[in-house]
């Protein structure tokens, strides 16, 4: 038998207390039900004695039993009804256990008293599956009352199939019930990282799109050094038709091919007379916006500096902490870092600084 969780259908009672269910969708009534619940009476069924020794009904010291147990309902029964109420006696179940009727009658001597109390219903308990489903589908099938499972769908067991029902107040309150096929993604919002799963839901999903660039420039004098956005102190700088900043530059070229847009001189023509000493971080505010417009986000940007002087780690924290800030994204998305060529080639000999770069962009799928 498979048992499973189900969302419950109705609420739980109160004690021998009064269930208000207002404002109902259809014609707005009011109904009010007197719940009369009953609980763990299983030791109940004989009348006994203050040392809790059987006895018989007639003497004056004897107190329980379910003959005087059913005057006692009857009297809340009449009394609930003399004032207009429907009332219902649910009994909660665990009937299943600690008493020498069940031991020798599997359910059926409990079963009687029920019967003989009036019992409108009862919810199954945990220990109603102790002995299986032959001996819950026998007390069920020989029931008076519907037998209520509102938690457990036991539909795949023939013995029970049937037998245990989710809703059977509410039919007898006269109240419509339909069921409504569940899915899975009907998420229950009661944890922080239930938000996100639904998010994962509720948006379309992304794929990732990866770009590369490359950029170099020649070091003068009399011309500031900006690297990635970030004024970094020495006696030469880069030229260029703006800025020079290569860090930008490279990251632009990755961002526009992750987003197959071309490169950063498709959308600033070094030939225009606008972008002459343009400063580079209006290049990069562009190239997060196509990011934004496309419904995208960055996930990651890795920036790598090629060149052997001025020393690039003590600015490092301060560019990628710059370029998060430019594309309004956390720091922590953000790399840069710097290597060298050992002196070879135009890099070594402190002719001029390339960088690279990689970016990861989501798009919508």
């Amino acid at each position: 038998m498979t048992l499973t969780r189900r969302r419950l259908l109705a609420s739980s009672f109160a004690a021998a207390g009064t269930l208000p269910l207002s404002r109902v969708a259809h014609g707005q009534v009011a109904h009010r039900i007197t719940v009369l619940h009953m609980n763990d009476f299983h030791s109940r069924h004989e009348a006994v004695d203050g040392r809790a020794m059987s006895c018989g009904a007639s003497r004056a010291d004897c107190f329980g039993g379910s003959a005087r147990l059913a005057t006692a309902i009857r009297a809340q029964r009449a009394a609930a009804e003399g004032d207009g109420r429907a009332v219902l006696l649910l009994d909660a179940g665990d009937q299943f256990q600690g008493s020498l009727f069940f031991t020798a009658h599997r359910g059926m001597a409990e079963l009687a008293v029920m019967h003989e109390l009036g019992t409108d219903a009862m919810a199954v308990g945990n220990h109603e599956f102790d002995m299986g489903p032959a001996v819950l589908g026998a007390f069920a099938a020989a029931a008076r009352f519907p037998v209520l499972s509102a938690n457990v769908d036991a539909s795949d067991e023939p013995l029970l199939a049937g037998r245990l029902r989710p809703y059977a107040v509410l039919e007898r309150a006269g109240l419509p019930v339909g069921l409504v096929p569940g899915h899975e993604d009907n998420i229950k919002l009661t944890y922080p990282e239930d938000l996100v799963r639904l998010e994962r839901l509720l948006l379309p999903p992304m794929m990732p799109r990866v770009g590369t660039g490359f950029d170099v420039h020649v070091l003068e004098a009399g011309r500031p050094l900006i690297l990635c956005g970030v004024a970094v102190p020495h006696e030469r700088g880069l030229a260029g038709h703006s800025d020079a900043d290569v860090g930008l530059h490279a990251l632009c070229d990755a961002i526009y091919g992750a987003l197959a847009e071309g490169d950063i001189g498709r959308h600033f023509p070094p030939t225009e007379a606008t972008w002459k000493d343009a400063d580079s971080a209006r290049f990069l505010v562009h190239a997060a916006g196509r990011i934004a417009a496309r419904g995208g986000r960055l996930a990651n940007a890795d920036v790598t500096l090629i060149c052997e002087r001025p020393k690039i780690a003590p600015h490092a924290a301060a560019m990628e902490a710059r370029i998060a800030a430019l594309m309004g994204v956390e720091p922590g998305v953000v790399s840069v870092k710097a290597t060298t060529t050992e002196r070879l080639g135009f890099a070594g000999r402190g002719e001029g600084i390339a960088a690279q770069a990689v970016a990861t962009v989501l798009l919508p799928g």
